[in-house]
C-alpha cells in the first residue's frame, strides 16, 4: 500500500496494487481490477453515491499535439515494451518507462480510427504501476512526471473507458476519480487538456442517463459545477456544452410531463446566471420558463408562472434579421399552451381557460398545415 495525499482537506487516497490482473479483463468489471483504488476515508464534499460530448473535446484537444503516424506509436510501444522485459521492476527507469508505455498507448487510442478499448485497459495499468513505484530515490538521475500529472493521466484514461463502455462501476468509478482530482493542485504542467470540471458535470450526466445514485442530488451536484463554470474564463464553446448537458438532462430527467421531483433553487439559480452569460441562447430560456411552470404546479403561486410567461414571451417575439421570427418560436409556444390549460385546470377561472385557447390558436396559426403538429393540436 502506498498512499497519495491530497489536499485542501483531503484526506489519504490508498492505493492497492494488483499485480497479475485478468489476461483479458472485460468492460463489466474493469474498474474494479484496474489496480488503483480510493477507499471511503476521501472527504468527496457530497454524496460519494450522487459523459459524452467532453470526452470528445478533450480528445479534441489531445488528437493535434499527437501528430505522428499509427505505426510510429507501434514501433515506440514495443521498443517499451523490449526494453521493460529486459529489465527488473527495481530498474531506476521503471516508473519513467511505465508511464510512457501508457501515454503511447493512450495517444494510440486516441489517434486510431478503432478505439481499441485494450488501449485503455492498459493504459490504466501502466498509469496505475507508474504511480506506484513513486516516489523515484532522491538520488535518481531520471526525470519522472508530477505524481499529480500521472494522476490526472489516469483519471482521464479511466474517464475515456467510462464514456466507451457506459458499464455502471465504470461511470462511478470515473466520477469518484475526477471528484478527486478536482483538490489536487493544478500548475503543473501537462502535455494536453482535460477540464476537470466540465469533465465532472459530463461524468454526472451519464450517471443520471444509467440512473446511478440519487437525480436530484446529481442535478444539484451538476448546478454548483456549472455556476463555477459560468464564473470562470472558460471559452463560449466550452461553456455552452457544458451547459447544453445540464439543460437536457434537466428536460429529460427532471421536467415530466406533469410536474417534478423537488424544485431546486440551485437550478433556477444556474439556469438564470446562464442566461445573462449566454443571452445568445434560448434554449437555456425556455428551460428555465419550463422549471418555473413545474415549480407553479409544486407552489400554486402565480409569481412562477407570471415569470415563466415572461421569458417565452421573450424568446416568441423576437425577431432575427429581416424581422425573420425566432425558430424557437413553436418551441417556446408549446410549454404555454400546456402550463396554461394546467392552470386552467388548477384554478377553473374562466379567463384562465381562455388565454390557454388565445395561446392554442397562435400556435396553430403560425404552424403550417403541412406540419405534422398540426394535426395533433387540438
Amino acid at each position: 500500500m502506498s498512499p497519495l495525499s491530497g489536499s485542501r482537506g483531503h484526506s489519504s487516497v490508498t492505493l492497492i496494487f494488483l499485480p497479475t490482473p485478468p489476461r483479458k479483463p472485460s468492460s463489466e468489471s474493469y474498474s474494479s481490477s484496474i489496480g488503483l483504488w480510493i477507499t471511503n476515508s476521501i472527504s468527496l464534499g457530497s454524496n460519494p453515491n450522487i459523459f459524452k460530448w467532453f470526452i470528445g473535446l478533450w480528445l479534441s484537444y489531445l488528437s493535434p499535439i499527437f501528430s505522428g503516424h499509427l505505426h510510429e506509436y507501434d514501433a515506440e510501444i514495443s521498443s517499451y515494451q523490449h526494453a521493460l522485459s529486459l529489465l527488473p521492476r527495481s530498474a531506476p527507469t521503471h516508473a519513467s518507462d511505465v508511464y510512457y508505455l501508457a501515454m503511447l498507448r493512450l495517444n494510440r487510442y486516441a489517434l486510431s480510427e478503432l478505439k481499441q478499448q485494450d488501449d485503455l485497459e492498459q493504459s490504466i495499468i501502466g498509469f496505475t504501476e507508474a504511480i506506484l513505484s513513486l516516489p523515484l530515490p532522491q538520488d535518481s538521475p531520471f526525470q519522472f512526471p508530477n505524481i499529480n500529472l500521472a494522476f490526472r493521466s489516469l483519471t482521464a484514461t479511466i474517464s475515456l473507458l467510462a464514456k466507451k463502455s457506459r458499464h455502471p462501476k465504470d461511470v462511478e468509478c470515473s466520477t469518484i476519480y475526477i471528484r478527486y482530482l478536482r483538490g489536487l493542485l493544478h500548475d503543473i504542467h501537462i502535455p494536453f487538456s482535460f477540464p476537470v470540471t466540465a469533465n465532472l458535470v459530463s461524468s454526472l450526466v451519464l450517471k443520471v442517463e444509467l440512473e446511478l445514485g440519487d437525480v436530484d442530488e446529481n442535478i444539484e451536484e451538476m448546478a454548483d459545477l456549472c455556476d463555477k463554470l459560468l464564473d470562470s474564463d472558460i471559452s463560449t464553446d466550452s461553456l455552452t456544452r457544458s451547459i447544453m448537458h445540464f439543460v437536457e438532462t434537466v428536460d429529460d430527467y427532471v421536467i415530466q410531463p406533469f410536474g417534478m421531483r423537488n424544485p431546486s433553487e440551485k437550478v433556477i439559480s444556474c439556469l438564470q446566471k446562464a442566461i445573462i452569460r449566454l443571452p445568445d441562447l434560448p434554449q437555456v430560456s425556455i428551460m428555465l420558463a419550463k422549471y418555473l411552470f413545474c415549480c407553479f404546479e409544486k407552489t400554486v403561486l402565480d409569481n412562477d408562472y407570471n415569470k415563466g410567461m415572461a421569458i417565452l414571451d421573450k424568446v416568441i417575439s423576437f425577431c432575427g434579421p429581416g424581422d425573420t421570427p425566432s425558430p424557437y418560436q413553436e418551441q417556446a409556444l408549446q410549454p404555454t399552451i400546456t402550463f396554461s390549460f394546467v392552470r386552467f385546470f388548477m384554478s377553473g377561472k374562466p379567463e384562465h381557460l381562455e388565454q390557454a385557447i388565445y395561446l392554442n390558436r397562435t400556435l396553430l396559426d403560425w404552424l403550417s398545415l403541412e406540419d405534422p403538429d398540426h394535426a395533433i393540436i387540438p
